[in-house]
């Protein structure tokens, strides 16, 4: 079964729209030196092909890319297992990391190893379920990220 899922997750990634903003502020963060990561429920190759499929891949180490361990279910989120293998391979302490999410699951996780956390969803209902589970700030638009972050690099210059 858990071959199928994989070959569906990746042949998934083909066709998922693109969130809008969420290319410029990789682009953005990665311009003012700060390294990208991923944190997922989903197979690895398929959010590595999605990156790749959007020219996104060289804002991310392979190593950073970090998916469903296909051997223990248990390490899905909430489980923060996935997030700790991120800070692993950055070396930085939990303070250093923020975790962008759009799941109640990714704010437990977050909160679990004391990650700071911005939620984010284009549906309104999803929102209010992030707030109603605590998440502070739950955001409409990744544009709102990339512009701060825009604005950073040009304070940096």
């Amino acid at each position: 079964m858990q071959g199928v899922l994989a070959a569906w997750e990746i042949k998934s990634a083909e066709r998922a729209e693109p969130t809008p903003g969420a290319a410029e502020f990789m682009k953005a963060w990665a311009g003012v030196g700060r390294r990208l990561a991923v944190a997922s429920n989903n197979h690895p190759n398929a959010i590595k092909r999605y990156l790749e499929r959007e020219s996104l891949s060289k804002y991310f180490a392979p190593s950073s890319v970090i998916g469903r361990n296909e051997g223990d279910a248990a390490l899905m989120k909430p489980n923060p297992w996935a997030l700790n293998e991120v800070m692993r391979d950055s070396a930085a302490g939990v303070a250093a990391h923020l975790m962008i999410g759009d799941s109640a699951t990714d704010w437990q996780a977050a909160n679990t190893v004391g990650m700071p956390f911005i939620g984010f969803h284009r549906n309104p209902e999803r929102r209010m379920t992030l707030s109603r589970g605590g998440a502070v700030p739950v955001l409409d638009s990744m544009q709102v990220l990339a512009d701060a972050a825009n604005r950073l690099r040009q304070q940096l210059r």
